[in-house]
């Protein structure tokens, strides 16, 4: 006698989908362990006084917040609500390092000297000199 469309399954088939609701329930299971797990807030490693302001876990830079939330040196400059950068004043005002060429005034952008002289970082395409302007590349490759 022929088994017709609408005949019982047999056992093999009867193993095979118990095993797949087995494995269809173990996943479930899984999804629902994971979503239900409340997500820990990251907190920095490390020693010393946090800031002040609620929910930051950044260091403490000088009258109890971090740089984003106002601590920190301030630019001597009269006016000047920047931060300081390597001494008394912001970067504007003449602050943070210099490039090491004779008689250069710019600020050094890497390795010691401004673009101009070399500082910086430089495109990735060969026999390309000009500026990385993001990607690795300057404009003229695709960067910025």
């Amino acid at each position: 006698k022929q088994q017709g469309k609408h005949a019982p399954p047999s056992e093999e088939m009867d193993d095979d989908d118990s095993a797949e609701e087995d494995e269809g329930a173990r996943i479930l299971a899984a999804i629902i362990i994971t979503a239900a797990a409340p997500e820990m807030p990251k907190v920095k490693k490390g020693k010393g006084k946090r800031c002040k302001k609620p929910s930051c876990n950044k260091h403490d830079q000088g009258g109890g917040f971090c740089i984003v939330h106002g601590g920190g040196k301030h630019c001597a400059d009269p006016g000047c609500a920047k931060h300081a950068v390597g001494g008394r004043y912001c970067r504007a005002h003449g602050g943070g390092r210099r490039c090491k060429a004779p008689s250069c005034n710019k600020h050094d952008q890497g390795g010691g000297f401004c673009i101009s002289h070399g500082g910086g970082n430089r495109c990735s395409e060969s026999g390309c000199e000009k500026v990385n302007q993001g990607g690795g590349v300057c404009i003229a490759h695709g960067g910025g």
